[in-house]
């Protein structure tokens, strides 16, 4: 979600850093990952117009529902001339 507007971003890539788990956000914003063993992650979110985000220590549990509500600050994009 944009951090100043909140509105939804679609196609933000979620990914648990050193995993094979990730995902894209849906054309509300939504996203899952399922069957994520229990352990501590890294994750790393990206689209190119916002700044990467990355939450460290995120703790799981076996069999937890984790919520994260991603806010995500825009960039600026430059081009070449």
């Amino acid at each position: 979600m944009d951090r100043e507007t909140h509105e939804p971003i679609i196609g933000i890539n979620i990914h648990l850093t050193g995993t094979n788990f990730s995902a894209l956000s849906d054309n509300l914003g939504n996203y899952g990952i399922d069957n994520v063993p229990a352990g501590t992650y890294t994750i790393r979110a990206f689209w190119p117009a916002y700044h990467l985000l990355v939450l460290d220590s995120l703790r799981i549990t076996e069999n937890e529902l984790v919520i994260l509500d991603l806010l995500m600050a825009q960039a600026a994009i430059k081009f070449d001339e």
